[in-house]
């Protein structure tokens, strides 16, 4: 912080440089850190009961064996897991989504895929609105703006016709999708006027790949 704080008091060339080099081996350390927590859970959790065998992990034991580090954390320490945990929640969210929205559409879902349903929404979530490492110190403003950056890659990634794999090539359960975004606009809490048109329009933007085009003829 001490870099940024001179940075604030006076914004000269020196003082950039500076703060942006550390900004750096900060962000690079924090890689680090998300890498060894997915680690670390991936090896515990089990395959993902909506889409086994392929690789993904189960999402619910993948956030208890995150909120046990968080419990166990304190002080500095538990902010740098919370905004690496956040991190790699909004890595894997997307794939957790098109995973699930495709195993909605094949049919019901057992109550097992049910209870990981609603885990993989609070990814996403937590995605867009959890603790995140380069927020401390911003002012409510700025964080809201950060907020509808990550919502607006969210659903790029999630809305992606294809992601290179067959059976994920059909569109978003749109159900799964108003479920998502209304989840996140609750927790974002109040919002001025443009923040929450921006919020608005970047929802209706990506909910448009997943409607039916309508063929009007010649």
């Amino acid at each position: 912080m001490g870099a940024y704080n001179s940075y604030v008091k006076e914004k000269n060339d020196e003082n950039r440089a500076a703060y942006q080099k550390e900004k750096d081996r900060y962000r690079t350390a924090q890689i680090d850190f998300e890498m060894i927590i997915e680690k670390q859970t991936n090896r515990l959790a089990g395959d993902s009961s909506v889409d086994p065998g392929h690789g993904l992990k189960n999402c619910a034991k993948v956030r208890l064996l995150e909120k046990k580090m968080l419990d166990h954390a304190a002080g500095p320490q538990r902010d740098h897991l919370a905004g690496a945990i956040s991190e790699n929640r909004g890595l894997r969210a997307p794939r957790e989504l098109r995973a699930l929205s495709a195993k909605m559409q094949e049919g019901n879902l057992n109550p097992a895929q049910k209870s990981e349903a609603a885990h993989i929404v609070g990814d996403a979530t937590d995605a867009v609105t959890g603790k995140h490492w380069d927020e401390a110190g911003l002012s409510p403003d700025l964080v809201t703006i950060g907020r509808l950056d990550r919502l607006d890659q969210l659903l790029e990634a999630a809305t992606k016709s294809s992601d290179g794999v067959t059976r994920n090539a059909q569109k978003l359960d749109l159900g799964l999708y108003d479920q998502v975004t209304a989840n996140i606009r609750a927790q974002m809490g109040s919002l001025d006027a443009p923040s929450n048109k921006e919020f608005d329009d970047i929802v209706a933007k990506y909910r448009a790949r997943l409607t039916p085009e309508i063929n009007l003829g010649p």
